[in-house]
C-alpha cells in the first residue's frame, strides 16, 4: 500500500470517526422516541441540522488540513529522507540528510548523519590501511626484485596459479635460449609478467620438483 492510498484510507476514517458517533447516536435516540417525540425529533433536527452540518463540514475541513499537515511532514519527509540515503549509501559519500521538519524527523535524520560519518571514517581508514599495504608489498618487491638481479642465477617468482610475478635477467635470457634453440618449447613462448609458467614448462616437471621440495 503506497503513501497516496494510506492518506485516502486516512481521509475516510477520519470522516467515519467524526460522523459516525453522530449518525449512530441519532439513530438510537430516534428508535428510542414514540411517534410524538419522533415529531419532535425531526422538528428539532430540521432547526438545528444546518447549524450542526456546518460545524462538521468545518471540523472534517479543518482535520484534513491538519492530516495533511501531518503527511507532508512525516511520511513525505521519511520517504524523502530515504531517497538521501539511497544516495549516501550509492553514488555521493559525502551526501548528508537535510535537518528538516518535525523534531522526530530532525532528530532520525541526526542519527543517519552520525552512522553515515562513522561509516566514512571507516571506510577512510580502511582505505589508507590498503594503500599503506600496497606501497609496502611494492617496496618489498622492488627490494627482491633488485637482489634478484644480483644472482647469477635464474630465478623465477609465480603465484600458486602459476602466474609469473618476478623474474631476473638471466632467467629470461635461459628461456631465450631455450626457445630459440634446437630442442624449442611448446609454442617457442617467452617469459614474461602474467604469464603462465606452464606455457614454457611441463606441468608435470614442475610438479614433480614440488614434490620433491615439500
Amino acid at each position: 500500500m503506497n503513501a497516496r492510498v494510506r492518506f485516502i484510507l486516512a481521509i475516510v476514517i477520519l470522516g467515519l470517526l467524526m460522523m459516525g458517533p453522530f449518525l449512530l447516536t441519532a439513530g438510537i435516540v430516534y428508535a428510542d422516541l414514540n411517534e410524538e417525540g419522533r415529531a419532535g425529533f425531526i422538528t428539532a433536527m430540521d432547526r438545528w441540522l444546518p447549524i450542526g452540518g456546518l460545524m462538521t463540514v468545518v471540523a472534517i475541513f479543518l482535520g484534513l488540513q491538519l492530516l495533511r499537515a501531518l503527511f507532508k511532514q512525516y511520511v513525505q519527509g521519511l520517504m524523502a529522507m530515504a531517497e538521501t540515503l539511497r544516495l549516501m549509501l550509492g553514488a555521493n559519500r559525502n551526501f548528508r540528510v537535510a535537518l528538516e521538519g518535525p523534531p522526530e524527523v530532525q532528530e532520525l535524520g541526526r542519527a543517519a548523519n552520525d552512522l553515515a560519518q562513522q561509516r566514512d571514517a571507516l571506510l577512510n581508514d580502511v582505505e589508507a590501511q590498503i594503500a599503506e599495504a600496497n606501497a609496502s608489498v611494492e617496496a618489498e618487491k622492488n627490494r627482491l626484485a633488485a637482489l634478484m638481479s644480483e644472482l647469477a642465477m635464474g630465478v623465477v617468482v609465480c603465484n600458486l596459479d602459476g602466474r609469473i610475478l618476478l623474474y631476473n635477467n638471466r632467467a629470461r635470457l635461459q628461456f631465450v635460449a631455450l626457445a630459440q634453440g634446437p630442442t624449442s618449447m611448446s609454442g617457442g613462448a617467452l617469459i614474461g609478467l602474467g604469464r603462465s609458467i606452464f606455457s614454457m614448462l611441463e606441468r608435470a616437471q614442475i610438479a614433480h620438483a614440488l614434490e620433491n621440495v615439500r
